[in-house]
């Protein structure tokens, strides 16, 4: 590389494209964590970082080994580094969901350690076409290295709050369809610094608008695993997805089924003659159900609800003040009142699971988050154990604070149990 490569200031447009680059690189590394929770199971969204790591630290390999022998100019560079992002982020995730990969058979066997590295592969290209460009624009203006690595940051703190913010307008695939065309918008800006005239900044500019039209809405389509809880409850006759709610927190979708209706009553006993009522079950990243019992307003509650193993402590204590941690679709808050709590607190976690409940399924559910009794707080239930010490409660139920019903549940951490 000449010394007069390195003493050029990078222009305007390569420190803009730098950052859009940036920031859609790292928004893409947040939107992963969400993607994989969802179409995989939350395991393998811990993985995020270690695939992002290696996509860099391959990228740092490449332009060791062979960046000397590149002869393209910095902005060239990034303007097909940035192009290949563009593509390769929806490309590559939508081939790695047909990657057929079950992380319940890993246990046992040693065939999905080959697809999840194949996953893994596919998920760091991304990043390894991102962090080229970038890095070579580091090492080509070594001595504007500030300004450069500046026009980084800046661009990825903005990538990361935006995905994040993104996540409560979009669902997670349309986010990543703008991620790409970020990558496009990045792609033109560099290459109008490369272009030597202004018929070939118009035709770069053209070209790629062209770009990110190919990579827009519509390539991305969320392949939610066979073997979790929400496709094989789909597979049921008579059963319709209803309504589907997105966000940081999790995708959630309501499913109903009249012909074979939702009965969900874990360690109900075997000598209950009480009939268990039709259910909705809502799941959450494609786990679940969690029930929303059909209930009418102003009615008793179900008597099944006492032949539940969980009714126990009800018959210790009388009239207790209950405190539900985890209150879902609104079943255990039931289970309180029917056994003559005379004040029920519900915490829940998840803010669409209660927003269903009280507004679409709010006459199917019979308002039970509107009963006189329920005081509903939707939040982070330790923030909320922490600021009411001393509330002076007889009862703290701790229901389903998980979606997972993979048959993982005993050995996942559940952190919010913990007094650390």
């Amino acid at each position: 590389m000449a010394l007069s490569d390195r003493r050029a200031a990078p222009g305007p447009t390569v420190l803009a494209a730098v950052a859009i680059l940036s920031a859609a690189a790292l928004g893409y590394e947040i939107l992963l964590t969400r993607l994989l929770a969802i179409t995989q199971w939350h395991h393998l969204a811990f993985m995020v970082i270690s695939i992002a790591l290696l996509g860099f630290g391959a990228s740092g390999t490449f332009l060791l080994v062979l960046g000397d022998r590149i002869r393209l100019s910095a902005a060239t560079f990034l303007a097909i580094a940035a192009l290949g992002f563009a593509v390769a982020a929806p490309v590559c995730f939508g081939l790695a969901e047909r990657i057929s990969f079950n992380v319940l058979e890993l246990p046992w066997s040693l065939r999905p350690f080959g697809r999840l590295l194949a996953i893994e592969v596919l998920l760091a290209i991304p990043f390894f076409l991102a962090a080229l460009g970038i890095g070579r624009t580091l090492v080509v203006h070594g001595n504007w290295l500030s300004r450069v690595y500046a026009a980084d940051l800046l661009g990825a703190g903005g990538g990361a709050m935006t995905a994040v913010a993104l996540l409560y307008w979009l669902p997670p695939e349309r986010i990543l369809d703008g991620l790409a065309a970020a990558g496009a918008l990045a792609a033109g800006l560099a290459a109008v610094n490369a272009a030597r005239s202004s018929r070939r900044r118009l035709h770069s500019l053209v070209g790629l608008v062209l770009a990110a039209a190919l990579v827009g809405p519509g390539w991305v389509k969320l392949r939610i695993s066979p073997f979790k809880p929400l496709p094989q409850a789909l597979q049921v006759s008579g059963a319709m997805a209803t309504a589907t709610r997105f966000g940081p927190l999790g995708l959630v979708n309501a499913v109903e089924n009249e012909t074979v209706p939702f009965r969900l009553a874990p360690g109900l006993s075997l000598l209950a003659s009480a009939p268990v009522p039709e259910q909705v079950a809502l799941f959450v990243d494609g786990n679940g159900p969690i029930a929303i019992l059909h209930h009418g307003a102003g009615d008793a509650p179900p008597a099944y609800l006492d032949d539940l193993t969980s009714a126990l402590p009800y018959h210790l204590l009388d009239r207790p003040r209950v405190l539900v941690l985890g209150s879902g679709g609104g079943t255990p808050v039931l289970q309180a009142l029917a056994a003559g709590a005379p004040s029920v607190v519900a915490v829940e976690s998840q803010p669409h699971v209660a927003s269903l409940t009280r507004d679409r399924y709010r006459a199917f559910s019979g308002g039970v988050y509107e009963n006189e009794k329920v005081r509903l707080h939707v939040g982070d239930p330790r923030a909320f154990v922490e600021s009411t010490v001393g509330a002076g409660f007889d009862l703290i139920k701790i229901s389903a604070l998980g979606a997972s019903r993979a048959g993982l549940d005993a050995l996942r951490e559940v952190r919010l149990l913990t007094v650390e």
